[in-house]
């Protein structure tokens, strides 16, 4: 009977639910089961902060080789859309820190990028290579921006975000 089992059966029944391959948001369910069973059924309050939660192993991301990065942005079509992929990659920039980017704010006397409102809405400035900043200025003479660094179809609004992701397809 499940009301005479103790902290160890259930960490028992957990190893078996994983050796026989049960998701992790199935286990985490069942755990959010055996703590109502035993917490609120059974009324032992000690019992359910000690039956752990399924922590799902992180994975580490496919990192690209640089001939693989050059090859990827040799393919994007379109010079705006293949420069803001290049400075979002060069500078690690998110993909809506680099359509959001002003010609302003590309300080090439001090080698920075100032980046405004960023993730959390916090602004911040990233290093601007060499490399990046005579990509930008090639860019600059072909495109003459005005005030965006990659003007939408209207120039008065940036470039789209779903622009740089349906490229990377």
């Amino acid at each position: 009977s499940p009301d005479h089992l103790g902290l160890e059966d259930v960490r028992a029944f957990q190893v078996h639910l994983v050796s026989k391959g049960i998701s992790w948001p199935a286990l985490n369910q069942t755990v959010c089961a055996l703590r109502f069973f035993y917490g609120v059924t059974l009324m032992r309050g000690e019992m359910p902060e000690r039956i752990p939660y399924a922590r799902e192993p992180r994975k580490l991301p496919v990192v690209l080789s640089a001939d693989e990065v050059v090859r990827f942005l040799e393919a994007v079509p379109g010079l705006k859309t293949r420069t803001a992929l290049t400075t979002a990659y060069a500078a690690g920039l998110r993909a809506s820190e680099a359509v959001s980017l002003k010609v302003s704010n590309i300080d090439s006397s001090r080698m920075v990028i100032r980046i405004e409102h960023g993730k959390g809405g916090k602004d911040r400035y990233v290093m601007l290579s060499v490399q990046l900043l005579g990509i930008l200025r090639v860019y600059w003479r072909l495109a003459q921006p005005a005030d965006w660094l990659f003007p939408g179809r209207d120039p008065s609004q940036p470039i789209n975000v779903q622009v740089l992701y349906s490229a990377c397809r």
